[in-house]
């Protein structure tokens, strides 16, 4: 399985039809593995980002950009989604993906790098009001406290960290002081 083979699903989408384009992916993560976080989880930080009304959104692990997709569509007129994937063949085709989905008035508000974290962190000036942690597990609990260190939590921020449990980010279940929960794969 490669990138393109995802494109080979979204490109049946229509263009400008974000609904129809993460139908395609969830289509296409039922047949082989991907990287997805599913409609599920999804809909839950989805939701969140509606009650929240961010103003700055950071994705931290882009990968094909299904959570981008997502949060761009769900996030308010006046907000900004900042996305950081490493993988050149993923941010490239998940580039695709993502203009395949959203109009170019969403499209103008999503800031796509192609960096490592720890690079990209120094370029990032104002603070996120929500963040979305889907990269390497056991840096999460050392880009958040970048994040911290460098002023870019806003007050009240909201940082979701996915698979915390499995395969697991000890670390920063540790540094955040977490007591072990049971839970389920759909919900981690």
């Amino acid at each position: 399985w490669t990138p393109a083979d995802m494109w080979s699903f979204v490109e049946k989408a229509p263009a400008g039809d974000a609904a129809a384009v993460l139908a395609q992916m969830d289509a296409c993560a039922e047949t082989s593995w991907m990287m997805n976080m599913g409609p599920r989880k999804g809909e839950l930080i989805e939701a969140a980002v509606r009650d929240r009304r961010p103003r700055r959104i950071l994705e931290v692990g882009s990968f094909l950009n299904y959570m981008s997709i997502r949060m761009a569509r769900s996030m308010p007129a006046d907000a900004t989604l900042t996305t950081i994937e490493i993988d050149e063949e993923t941010y490239d085709v998940g580039g695709r993906i993502r203009r395949r989905a959203l109009g170019a008035d969403v499209l103008g508000r999503v800031d796509a790098v192609r960096a490592n974290f720890s690079d990209a962190v120094r370029t990032l000036a104002k603070p996120f009001d929500v963040v979305l942690m889907d990269h390497w597990k056991p840096d999460y609990a050392r880009d958040l406290e970048a994040l911290r260190t460098r002023g870019l939590l806003a007050d009240g921020a909201l940082v979701i960290a996915d698979n915390v449990l499995f395969p697991g980010a000890p670390e920063l279940l540790d540094a955040l002081a977490v007591p072990y929960l049971r839970t389920t794969d759909e919900v981690s």
